[in-house]
């Protein structure tokens, strides 16, 4: 299931407030990240089991083996990817007409996108996800929080 929500609210005809949350639930992430640093593909294993396995259950210590992961025994390393997400926060600020000249109309916009997620997901982000898979998140960067701003003149 997916869905989004937003509103938009108006102070004083001028300043538009706009707010966006979108979520996913009901999926699996294969968290290839963390497979691979449990199961030492990388020379030394480094997840907090290899050295605390009292703390993990016996399929965890199984899975974590390399021996598992090239029989396919990954199960361990599918995870709920569901997820909501914080996704626009902005204001608007539209002039008043007696500050236009040569202007029919100007606003200054001020946008932060990507700013939460809500998640079970112990990866990096439930939504990375690489080309060639819709369930692998391995070497893909989350998106990025960023700071926008604009400004829009009408002739």
């Amino acid at each position: 299931m997916t869905g989004s929500i937003s509103n938009d609210f108006t102070f004083a005809k001028r300043l538009r407030l706009h707010a966006l949350v979108d979520f996913k639930s009901g999926n699996k992430v294969y968290n290839a990240n963390d497979n691979i640093r449990c199961t030492g593909l990388v020379g030394v294993p480094l997840c907090r089991q290899n050295y605390y396995p009292d703390e993990a259950t016996p399929i965890q210590l199984a899975e974590m083996t390399g021996t598992a992961t090239a029989l396919g025994m990954v199960d361990e390393w599918y995870q709920p990817g569901s997820f909501a997400k914080l996704r626009e926060v902005s204001a608007t600020y539209t002039l008043p007409e007696s500050m236009l000249h040569g202007f029919s109309r100007a606003s200054f916009t001020i946008a932060a996108r990507e700013l939460h997620t809500w998640t079970r997901y112990k990866g990096l982000d439930p939504e990375s996800q690489d080309n060639n898979s819709t369930t692998h998140d391995q070497g893909v960067v989350p998106p990025l929080s960023r700071l926008l701003a604009s400004i829009n003149f009408t002739f």
